[in-house]
């Protein structure tokens, strides 16, 4: 059976928030923590280390969280 994981991505995006517009950023950041916690992903960017098996995985992913992170920023902050 192959591996599901080779398919699709490794981000599960369901992310609907303010966006941070430059008055709003504890709740955003806060809107933020439990969105990466609620994904399994709030060790990610405070642990980048990992084996050296996993570092391809770990780009994907960084890459993936960065993109829905853009975008729950303001057009007139980025």
């Amino acid at each position: 059976m192959p591996n599901p994981s080779i398919y699709t991505n490794y981000v599960n995006v369901h992310l609907s928030i303010d966006k941070l517009d430059g008055t709003n950023y504890d709740t955003w950041l806060s809107n933020i923590k439990l969105w990466l916690k609620s994904q399994g992903y709030v060790d990610h960017l405070t642990h980048p280390i990992v084996a050296k098996n996993e570092v391809s995985r770990w780009l994907k992913i960084d890459a993936q969280l960065c993109i829905v992170i853009k975008s729950t920023i303001h057009s007139s902050l980025k």
